[in-house]
């Protein structure tokens, strides 16, 4: 619900934030004189619901390990559970966050190889809210290439953000003939709010914004070569709202 004044006697309208009121959605006034009149509109409002996310690939011999944080900005309404796809292969899959009472996948709910999961919560909650999501998918042995799908958020308005990827163990990884939506950018763009994972501290490799469309959906082919040299961050991605980005990137010579 939103208050629209339509008109006022004997009260003057106030700015909420100069009263020290930082709550969206107040209206404040100053009485000038009694008796005063106040007629108010009520109006019905769409609510708004943005997901700011960066999710974290670790490439390793048999297994990509995710970690990824949704960072949730919710208007003109509360919601008491979130609903994500992940990669159908997911394993030991866990959501951490406050107030989180359970999460589990949804029969039948499936497309494009995502799996929807429901993370119940014990109240409603509204404005932001970080959750945070990690899991693991197995790679065959000596595989030259791999798939990081990304995690997308449910029933939402907007989702954009970021994706990195790192190596592991005796491996390198990288990605070829990236196509024309993808340019650098830097590391220091990602909000410091999504960037708690230790391992890629002092990223200094390349900062690639993906674009992509409403979905949120996209996948990301690497060319991994088996070597040994020392695990090293490789690429970051940025995703945002545009055309969508499901390009089969090339395996080059290794």
């Amino acid at each position: 619900m939103q208050l629209q004044t339509t008109s006022l006697d004997g009260v003057s309208q106030l700015d909420p934030q100069r009263s020290g009121i930082r709550q969206k959605g107040v209206l404040a006034f100053r009485v000038l004189q009694t008796p005063w009149n106040l007629v108010l509109k009520i109006e019905q409002v769409d609510p708004w619901i943005q997901v700011t996310s960066l999710q974290h690939a670790t490439v390793n011999e048999a297994q990509v390990k995710i970690a990824a944080n949704l960072q949730y900005q919710i208007e003109n309404t509360g919601l008491k559970a979130f609903h994500v796809y992940l990669p159908t292969n997911s394993d030991s899959v866990r959501f951490t966050g406050e107030l989180i009472s359970d999460f589990l996948p949804i029969a039948g709910a499936t497309t494009n190889g995502l799996q929807q999961w429901e993370v119940k919560l014990q109240r409603r909650v509204i404005g932001q809210y970080l959750l945070q999501v990690t899991y693991q998918t197995l790679m065959p042995e000596q595989t030259p290439e791999t798939t990081v799908r990304g995690v997308q958020a449910a029933n939402v308005n907007l989702q954009r953000g970021f994706v990195t990827l790192q190596s592991g163990g005796r491996l390198q990884v990288r990605v070829d003939a990236p196509p024309s939506a993808l340019q650098p950018a830097e590391w220091q763009s990602i909000p410091r709010a999504l960037q708690p994972f230790d391992s890629v501290a002092g990223f200094d490799g390349r900062v690639i914004p993906v674009t992509e469309k409403s979905s949120q959906h996209f996948a990301v082919a690497l060319v991994v070569v088996h070597d040994q040299n020392r695990s090293h961050i490789i690429a970051l991605l940025r995703r945002k709202e545009g055309v969508s980005v499901e390009d089969k990137f090339s395996q080059g010579n290794s």
